[in-house]
């Protein structure tokens, strides 16, 4: 039975590619998850997309999925982790993943609900992965309560990562603190760092303050302007929805298009961007409804919700998505056989 349902998915896949659209020839600098900091890039017939994402509460590791058109999804490794995290609180949670121009896949992710490091690994096939490192983005910050939903850029120029990800620290932007039913402050701002290594980091600062509560951003570089995808985490009323904001350089400042790209029926977080034909597209994950969403755009500045037009594997949760060649899929493939 699990044969047969492996062959039907991939033939649903095979059919759906005779309606793919060339994918638009794009710049990535780095950042919301589709990264290709170095050169042009077009989906062709030997290319596919991955997506790096994980499942449950995150102590099972890093999963792969995959797409032939960007719309239709299927598991990798039998739905098995391809790596287990060793660091931290030992949680993978919300992985990021970056293609650099020296064939590196660099991931880094969330290692626990209240750890002030992230966790990091590199690999040059997905499959054999680095010594995994704790990268302290705020332990030497006083009064920081976590690390959450990490992501990368990548500096071509300067030769260094860009890394982003959100903080709480009470007290620091005080008019906007919310405090929960347990008594327990959170506001969360975007905060940077730069790195060469992984290892040691320029001191981090605030990067994006929109003046309430945000979480999950990451940076891409389209053409002239960088674009910072973001989760509105707004408590009181709540938010939760993804929005967009603009810059001509990539420390910002950012300005925000004034409504959210996803919808007000439900509430979204971790936005991965791509191009799939001509349109932008970008992935969220409706974490209460436990389901993958999307949005489509022309331009990136008008969003419709084109959800029902996706298909994911059930229990997929916020992940990052890379162009890879069919051979890489294919590896992947033969190494699941294992």
């Amino acid at each position: 039975m699990l044969g047969y349902t492996i062959i039907s998915q991939f033939s649903r896949l095979v059919r759906s590619m005779a309606r793919l659209c060339p994918l638009s020839i794009i710049l990535f600098f780095g950042g919301c998850e589709r990264n290709d900091p170095v050169g042009f890039v077009t989906l062709g017939d030997g290319s596919a997309y991955l997506m790096a994402h994980f499942r449950g509460d995150g102590s099972e590791g890093l999963f792969y999925s995959y797409s032939l058109d960007g719309y239709n999804w299927v598991s990798l490794n039998r739905e098995k982790p391809a790596l287990i995290p060793q660091v931290g609180s030992k949680l993978m949670r919300d992985p990021s993943i970056l293609h650099t121009d020296d064939g590196l896949y660099h991931l880094v992710w969330t290692s626990g609900w209240r750890d002030r490091s992230i966790g990091y690994a590199n690999s040059r096939d997905l499959v054999n992965w680095s010594e995994q490192k704790s990268v302290p983005v705020m332990v030497y910050q006083a009064g920081a309560k976590n690390a959450w939903a990490p992501s990368l850029a990548f500096d071509s120029q300067k030769r260094e990562f860009l890394i982003l990800w959100s903080t709480t620290i009470p007290g620091q932007f005080a008019d906007t603190d919310f405090v929960n039913g347990d008594g327990e402050i959170w506001n969360h701002r975007l905060y940077s760092a730069r790195t060469h290594d992984f290892v040691d980091l320029k001191e981090p600062g605030v990067f994006y303050d929109p003046g309430y509560s945000v979480i999950d951003g990451c940076v891409s570089q389209i053409d002239n302007e960088y674009v910072l995808l973001f989760k509105n985490e707004t408590e009181d009323p709540p938010e939760k929805n993804i929005r967009i904001a603009f810059s001509k350089t990539i420390e910002g400042p950012y300005e925000s298009v004034a409504k959210p790209i996803t919808g007000n029926s439900y509430w979204a977080e971790g936005p991965a961007l791509t191009t799939v034909g001509e349109d932008w597209v970008v992935y969220f994950d409706k974490y209460r409804e436990q389901k993958y969403g999307a949005a489509m755009s022309k331009d990136l500045r008008t969003w419709s919700d084109v959800s029902a037009s996706v298909n994911f594997p059930a229990g997929v949760r916020h992940g990052g998505v890379v162009i890879v060649t069919r051979d890489m899929i294919n590896a992947l493939l033969a190494w699941t056989a294992e």
